[in-house]
């Protein structure tokens, strides 16, 4: 079942093992593991499929889809996997399709919890429709500095497979031509999510490589609005998800409810109008006793504000959390009641 603390296991590769043909794969770095609750890999994979268009809210019935669809094929235990008879419960083609859906929303998590951008941002939704170019990338990742990565994330129940992890990385690199500013660097993924029965780990192959030029300037603003247009989006709030998708500041009054969380302030948004976690709480009881909210200051950057000073999570505040809130890095928050 999707419940519980879950971990995978991220391990870094040369970009040169990667590329050149005939050469076996060479780790680098350290090994590392990525721990993060069902909870917030649901939120991560309903917001990378409502980002596509965050103006669309019957995006809502395909997040909801995907989800009823993984929910009774990952296993309970800690690592993140199939379980062991998955392939009596879907077929493989429809498999494929949710792996392929769940390797974004764990590309999402990696940007905000490895790479420390909090704000990701589809890339097709960001450059729009004259795109013709169908190999590239998934996402765009941003810092509140400004600093900026491309992500590409594939995904399998297959051990790893240098031939997608070359084709994720390439993918990941084309973005840098259909955009006009320059990013740091490009990341490619391959996300191994193994049966149950299998010997080898769940885990994130990742490479990436620097990306030459300074970086540019980029419209910060406007960017961070698209981002958090998807939050909005999944909590009901179409009218203040279009204005931010259209980099348009949002004209919602600030909420009454409030809690205070680590010392920071959070307004309490009400979901009762939100598609997805109305139906996924039929099945699904973990969101039953839950509110979501947003930091103070991040909603006042939001509304225009001018001069605001977003102060996010800092990443040990993000990864050391208890039973009674899941924070993310963008200043968003579910807390349970």
């Amino acid at each position: 079942m999707f419940k519980g603390k879950k971990e995978i296991q991220v391990v870094q590769y040369t970009p040169e093992s990667v590329k050149k043909a005939g050469v076996r794969l060479a780790e680098t770095g350290e090994l590392q593991t990525i721990l993060f609750s069902s909870r917030k890999l649901i939120v991560a994979l309903a917001r990378t499929i409502l980002s596509i268009n965050p103006t669309d809210a019957d995006l809502a019935y395909q997040a909801i889809s995907s989800y009823s669809a993984l929910y009774p094929l990952i296993h309970p235990e800690k690592e993140f996997r199939f379980i062991a008879h998955v392939d009596r419960k879907i077929r493989d083609y429809i498999l494929s399709t949710r792996t392929g859906e769940l390797a974004p929303a764990l590309g999402y998590l990696f940007a905000q919890e490895q790479l420390n951008k909090p704000f990701v941002i589809d890339f097709k939704g960001l450059v729009g429709d004259d795109v013709t170019q169908t190999a590239v990338p998934d996402q765009l990742a941003l810092a509140l500095t400004g600093g900026a990565c491309f992500l590409e994330s594939k995904g399998s129940k297959d051990m790893r497979n240098k031939g997608k992890l070359r084709d994720a990385i390439v993918q990941s690199e084309n973005g840098a031509t259909l955009v006009d500013f320059t990013t740091e660097a490009s990341y490619g993924l391959f996300i191994s999510i193994p049966k149950a029965d299998t010997d080898y780990p769940a885990a994130i192959h990742y490479t990436y490589t620097l990306n030459d030029g300074e970086p540019a300037q980029h419209d910060m603003r406007t960017l961070i609005y698209r981002h958090y247009a998807s939050w909005f989006m999944l909590l009901g709030f179409q009218e203040v998800a279009e204005r931010l998708a259209n980099g348009e500041a949002m004209t919602m009054k600030k909420p009454k409810k409030t809690a205070r969380i680590q010392k920071k302030k959070y307004y309490i948004l009400d979901a009762s109008d939100s598609l997805f976690f109305q139906a996924i709480k039929v099945w699904d009881k973990q969101f039953k006793k839950v509110q979501f909210g947003i930091a103070e200051d991040v909603f006042a950057f939001l509304t225009g504000a001018e001069n605001v000073e977003i102060n996010l999570p800092p990443l040990p505040a993000v990864k050391k959390q208890g039973e009674k809130f899941e924070l993310f890095t963008d200043g968003t928050i579910i807390i349970s009641k």
